[in-house]
């Protein structure tokens, strides 16, 4: 039987592909992220899921209100007519009227690509109508315009969609596989940073004991301290070229981005090409890993879990690893550095 995240995971992956290849409406694609969202206990941090699906008036008593949420790329540019069908122009100054602010639900929008979409009285025309005497009756965005909005919701469902599966597969790794690395850091980190040792030993250790939010909260603070010791013990201020500033002890991918640089000194050929777009990866799998755990300490309209808590200690011995691997750390780093 698969676990929920081996589920969500493969819903991702499946949904990515019928999004790029245009096989499935972007209505059923939310409904997917929804259902991962809900496998992963997330639905609180992926709200905008459930407006695009219900629409912005959703939980809003009025437009203004609504507006304070709505993305900038639901508001198009409309034309206003009257009663009998003619053209309004609108005056130059209630241009700003011309951003109309689109909350319908997605579905609502998908059916209107094709034909635009027009939308009789509602706040904004009765707003023109009433306050400024002008007699417009109705407003139509076209269809071109409606489908730059369904575009644009294609695209953030395809950043969900890349995290999630850049996160769950880095996440699914088996338990053997893991205590390998975990073993194999430690092992490493007697040598070069026995205070990082002390702080993660000590922070895994803890996993089985928390129960609080505030704990596991705790937890992922811990992880950012850890990896703050971890990058000044790996970097050195020789690595440096010309004008550029000494990282601050927070600057934990600047120092990562410094390190690795210098190793790929006297690199040729296929291994430089081969080490560059591993290093490539590890960068922006570590800013997740930095923006993840800066989340899980700071957190804001939820609270912490133990899953977050294993996945921050989890992640942080994966990455310290990888780093380790790509520095070529089995004993002293020592990279080639070229002082200019």
């Amino acid at each position: 039987m698969s676990s929920p995240t081996s589920e969500a995971l493969t819903m991702a992956r499946q949904t990515r592909d019928r999004l790029l290849s245009g096989t499935i409406q972007t209505t059923s694609a939310l409904r997917v992220c929804w259902t991962i969202c809900s496998l992963l206990k997330r639905e609180k941090q992926n709200d905008w899921i459930r407006l695009e699906l219900e629409g912005y008036l959703y939980g809003f008593k009025t437009v203004r209100e609504m507006e304070k949420v709505l993305p900038q790329y639901r508001k198009s540019r409309c034309l206003y007519f009257d009663e009998a069908g003619q053209p309004i122009l609108v005056a130059q100054e209630l241009s700003f009227m011309q951003d109309f602010p689109l909350g319908n639900p997605i579905a609502e929008l998908e059916d209107s690509v094709k034909d635009g979409l027009t939308i009789v009285g509602g706040t904004a025309v009765n707003f023109i109508r009433e306050k400024f005497n002008i007699p417009a009756f109705k407003a139509n965005i076209s269809g071109i315009l409606v489908s730059r909005i369904v575009n644009a919701v294609n695209n953030s469902i395809l950043d969900f969609l890349n995290e999630t599966i850049l996160e769950l597969d880095y996440a699914n790794v088996h338990f053997d596989i893991f205590e390998a690395t975990r073993l194999s850091v430690d092992e490493e980190l007697v040598k070069i940073s026995p205070s990082t040792l002390e702080k993660l030993v000590t922070t895994y250790g803890k996993l089985s004991t928390v129960g609080t939010p505030l704990e596991f909260s705790e937890v992922a603070f811990a992880c950012r301290d850890i990896l703050q010791d971890f990058t000044d013990s790996i970097f050195k201020p020789e690595y440096l070229q010309e004008n550029e500033k000494l990282p601050l002890r927070e600057q934990t991918k600047n120092k990562v981005y410094y390190t690795l640089r210098a190793g790929l000194q006297g690199k040729k050929g296929k291994e430089l090409e081969l080490l560059s777009s591993q290093i490539d990866f590890l960068l922006v799998y570590f800013d997740k890993l930095t923006s993840y755990i800066q989340k899980e300490t700071h957190p804001k309209g939820f609270e912490a879990t133990r899953e977050d808590a294993n996945r921050c200690i989890i992640y942080t011995y994966l990455v310290i690893g990888d780093i380790l691997k790509l520095t070529g750390t089995s004993g002293e780093y020592s990279p080639k550095v070229t002082i200019l």
